[in-house]
């Protein structure tokens, strides 16, 4: 809204009380001149609100078009379901319960299992009741004939369920997982999906051993001799005149960080990669962290684009695809012809940096940055170990400064200061730094072994009968050690000394101060400062207040003290004489680094000894102290 200004010489007010005695002089033009301006004014104003009203109307009509728009969005959204009620409902339908009680029966017959199959990473049907056609669509396009099949649904922890497939013979079982990989991108749903057997725990568990052992032997030969065939490692049969094919392959596990670390080598591009995948496929199958390093010699993928001009590069694009595998290395690391051969696998974000570097044979070097950091499960702490610091570059420091140039400009507090950041800085860098780890138990070979025993039985069968018994024999047996290892220190103890730190080390004092209560104000004191106030004031009511006069005494003698001297060899006297203790001080300067260094420190502290005398000032640190309260008896929570 827009004003008119009228002219501070139009129109003159007089105040309030002179009104009635000043009447203001104004002529007919003057007046013709204001109502002209105020008509203006109007006029504009009424522009603006005739604006106004057309907004209003237009914000009126879009408000009653969204209300409607939002009614017929509530409308059509009321006959659809979320996926988790669509899933609820399937769950709860007869066929799904079926289908579980099947499952359970099936789940301890070892020739079912042989005779079954399982999906992952399958898109399955929304409804439960659909999965038997998938089934048999399936069935159908790998050319097994089965007049009947049953189709299961797994939970797993994390992700989508599993898809069991029970067949009537083994041996369609395995046709089916044979046939699976080349039909699967002909079926809906199965593009990205892995076949595997159906295997107990305790088969999973033996599988992964006989694969283990394979690679080791592998290895050692330096050619693919071993394979796993029914959960045991067996020796390749290879054909009259076949060149055995040469592989290698290592796995590296680290502690506390849930990484699994594996090296490939693949030596030629003509031999087949599926021995070296299959073995890939069992190691990558944990639930952490895993880093697959290597020359895989595969030098026809792109590896930007997903493509692939071979078919056994297509096989490892494919795999890589299929496990959900990332490939980090983009830049050539052979060259002439430049090629991307080395190879780095991740299945989780866990590479920070990868960078292709200079050549050090007929490859480049690949260098990873991984952005884990190692967990470090134990509080540490950190101390200065005084006794084994180098004092003698110390001394041989403090010796070479002029002391007396140092502090000729500087006051009494200034030089203290002054040295006590000097000897700060000296500690920092000749001390060194002793690390307190938190004392661990080493219990003997047996306890180990029942532990180990304890957990294995835990991870097979869980609370079992066998498991609580175990559990019960390893408490009886630490409480026993720890008994042993009790009467073994008390016994060996020479001499008192020894067994009063026994006992001190066993003993658990508490040394913080608890609620104190404050008697004068009738209320329980928590924090630190007010309870440091309380303990001030109970400790100054001990002493007589200063009331500013000084006491009269007797004269005894007529001399007179003109001077004090402070000479360098009474204070290395005095630090020479103090205990070799590393106690806390508010310079955080012990008894044991003065005394250390004392004929170093005794110029220095006798120039501000003196000068402290002479000029009555005492630096300001002097008159403060670290002041522990003991408990001696009475109530805990009486500062008195």
């Amino acid at each position: 809204m827009s004003s008119t200004s009228i002219p501070s010489d139009s129109i003159i007010l007089a105040p309030a009380e002179d009104r009635e005695s000043k009447t203001p002089e104004m002529s007919f033009e003057d007046l013709y001149r204001v109502v002209v301006e105020m008509s203006t004014s109007l006029e504009q104003v009424t522009l603006q609100n005739n604006k106004l009203v057309q907004l209003n109307g237009e914000l009126i009509k879009k408000v009653e078009s969204l209300e409607l728009s939002v009614k017929e969005l509530k409308e059509n959204c009321a006959s659809k379901k979320t996926f988790a009620q669509v899933v609820t409902a399937g769950l709860k339908s007869s066929a799904a319960q079926v289908s579980f009680i099947k499952a359970a029966e099936i789940a301890n017959d070892t020739e079912k299992r042989n005779a079954a199959v399982i999906l992952d990473k399958v898109e399955l049907p929304e409804n439960v009741s659909d999965d038997g056609q998938f089934g048999q669509a399936l069935l159908k396009a790998c050319e097994v004939q089965e007049d009947s099949v049953s189709v299961f649904r797994l939970q797993k922890r994390v992700g989508p369920p599993l898809l069991k497939i029970q067949l009537q013979k083994k041996e369609d079982a395995r046709k089916m997982m044979s046939q699976f990989n080349k039909i699967k991108s002909t079926v809906q749903g199965c593009s990205s999906a892995i076949i595997r057997p159906d295997l107990s725990k305790p088969e999973r568990e033996r599988q992964r051993a006989a694969w283990k052992e394979a690679v080791m032997k592998n290895n050692k030969a330096g050619e693919f001799l071993f394979t796993v065939r029914n959960l045991e490692c067996v020796k390749v049969q290879y054909k009259e005149g076949e060149a055995h094919r040469a592989w290698e392959i290592r796995e590296t596990r680290t502690s506390n960080t849930q990484l699994r670390v594996l090296s490939v080598y693949h030596p030629n591009h003509n031999l087949s990669y599926d021995s070296l995948l299959d073995c890939l496929k069992d190691l990558i199958s944990v639930r952490g962290n895993c880093i697959i390093f290597g020359d895989f010699n595969a030098p026809h993928v792109d590896w930007a684009n997903l493509k692939a001009s071979d078919p056994k590069c297509r096989k490892l694009l494919s795999f890589s695809i299929k496990c959900g595998l990332k490939q980090h290395v983009m830049s050539p690391t052979r060259l002439n012809p430049d090629n991307v051969l080395d190879l780095c696998f991740t299945n989780t974000d866990i590479v920070n940096e990868i960078t292709v570097g200079d050549l050090f044979s007929d490859h480049r070097f690949v260098h990873v940055s991984l952005s884990r950091q190692r967990k470090n499960s134990q509080k540490v702490s950190t101390v200065k170990c005084f006794r084994k610091g180098s004092f003698d570059e110390i001394n041989c420091i403090l010796s070479r400064i002029d002391w007396d140039f140092r502090f000729s400009t500087l006051t009494v507090e200034e030089m203290y200061q002054d040295l006590v950041a000097l000897l700060s800085n000296l500690i920092d860098k000749f001390i060194p730094v002793k690390i307190l780890k938190p004392s661990t138990k080493l219990h003997s070979s047996d306890i180990r072994k029942l532990q180990k025993k304890k957990l294995d039985v835990w991870r097979s069968e869980g609370n079992s009968v066998n498991y609580r018994a175990l559990a019960l024999l390893l408490r009886t047996r630490l409480s026993l050690e720890e008994k042993r290892i009790t009467e073994n220190r008390l016994c060996e103890g020479s001499s008192p000394h020894a067994f009063y730190k026994f006992v001190n080390s066993r003993w658990k004092s508490d040394e913080k101060i608890g609620i104190l209560r404050d008697s004068a104000a009738g209320e329980d004191v928590t924090d630190d400062i007010t309870k440091a106030s309380l303990f001030s004031d109970t400790f100054s009511s001990v002493y007589t207040t200063d009331d500013g006069c000084a006491s009269e005494f007797p004269v005894r003698t007529s001399q007179c003290l003109s001077s004090v001297d402070v000479s360098p060899h009474v204070v290395e006297f005095h630090l020479s004489h103090l205990p070799l203790k590393a106690n806390t001080t508010p310079e955080g300067i012990p008894s044991i680094f003065l005394k250390r260094t004392c004929t170093s420190l005794a110029l220095p502290l006798s120039i501000i000894y003196q000068r402290s005398l002479q000029y009555s000032i005492v630096p300001t640190v002097w008159k403060s102290a670290i002041v522990k309260p003991l408990y001696k008896k009475g109530s805990r929570c009486d500062p008195k």
